[in-house]
């Protein structure tokens, strides 16, 4: 009985760990990923080993790609068993809302397993992400729903921050459509040909600011639509686009410019007819409908004949043209008798052209 021997077994131990990585900042409503690796350092086999991933608090869990587990902001993943030194990387996928702009949230994860770890120091890991801020600028625009030629056209430009942060550095730029030629704005806005940048700078959440951009119609764009687009942008996030430009259309109206040249002989004798000459012609842009020629006759002097299509009323010649494109030109006459008492005198004849 001299000696005396007792035996202990020694339980397993296996140190886990657990290192979590996540972007630095992310814009809300985008879907933001955690990066979990999870190792066994040893010295013995680790055993249902379990990740348990707390997210922050408002994010909404997406997807991961370990089948695992989530409720109620707790993502739980059975990884089973590792061996010495083996790793695995678990991605977890959350949805950021518009809610959490401008803060900042952490996401605490932890490893366990059923064997002794000693070093619990690496057990847990965390990731901060910020999420930066969000402005939703909206833009409005309204012109003139139909405009003539050589008119000016005001156009209302409404800039607006939906919030939910304060905008800065917003911009607002309006490019005018070639038919017309720019005239004024009321916003210290800059020209540089067919664009007007307007450089509003802050714009607070739920406020808005009001430009009015003045354009002549050119001639040239008679009987078009004239479309004009404007666009917002500021120094944040933008999570609805949709609404960061706008168009205004506008029907610019059919213009002729109706050109009417009479002549008539120097001078006649009584007793006689002469014959009147009229030219009519488009100059255009556009083409003209419904033309009339008014002919008035000099007073004293019978009518005796005129082109087809013209009748005489009370002295009065008019002439139905009808429609007469761009460039086209009609001749036209009028016959008339002088009389004997007329002798020694002027007589002057004079005539309108009108069209639709």
């Amino acid at each position: 009985n001299n000696t005396s021997s007792v035996t202990t077994d020694v339980n397993p131990a296996a140190d886990m760990e657990i290192t979590k990585t996540a972007p630095a900042n992310v814009n809300p409503t985008d879907n933001l990923e955690y990066i979990l690796v999870v190792r066994n350092n040893g010295p013995a086999v680790a055993n249902n080993v379990i990740v348990t991933d707390t997210l922050p608090a408002g994010v909404n869990y997406v997807s991961d790609d370990a089948g695992c587990s989530e409720v109620s902001g707790v993502v739980t993943c059975n990884l089973g068993s590792f061996a010495v030194g083996q790793s695995q990387t678990v991605h977890i996928t959350v949805d950021i809302p518009i809610a959490l702009t401008d803060s900042t949230i952490t996401n605490d994860s932890e490893v366990q397993a059923d064997e002794f770890d000693p070093n619990t120091s690496n057990n847990t890991d965390n990731a901060s992400t910020d999420i930066n801020l969000a402005a939703d600028l909206q833009i409005t625009k309204t012109g003139p729903a139909t405009a003539g030629v050589n008119d000016n056209i005001t156009y209302t430009l409404v800039a607006r921050n939906n919030g939910p942060s304060d905008a800065t550095g917003v911009v607002v730029t309006d490019d005018l459509p070639a038919g017309v030629d720019y005239v004024s704005n009321d916003s210290g806005c800059s020209v540089a040909g067919q664009t007007i940048t307007c450089a509003i700078g802050a714009l607070s959440n739920g406020n808005t600011q009001t430009i009015h951009v003045v354009a002549q119609v050119k001639v040239s764009s008679a009987g078009s639509s004239l479309t004009n687009n404007s666009s917002v942008v500021g120094d944040q996030f933008d999570q609805d686009t949709n609404n960061n430009s706008d168009d205004a259309v506008t029907d610019i109206n059919a213009a002729a410019d109706l050109e009417v040249t009479k002549t008539g002989p120097a001078t006649a004798d009584v007793d006689n007819n002469i014959t009147y000459n009229l030219l009519v012609r488009n100059n255009g842009p556009s083409d003209a409908t419904n033309v009339s020629a008014v002919d008035t006759l000099p007073a004293g002097v019978s009518f005796v004949s005129a082109s087809p299509g013209c009748g005489e009323v009370s002295g009065v010649i008019t002439c139905a043209v009808g429609s007469l494109n761009s460039g086209d030109e009609v001749n036209l006459t009028v016959v008339v008798h002088i009389p004997v008492n007329l002798s020694d005198s002027s007589i002057t004849n004079s005539v309108d052209v009108a069209g639709d």
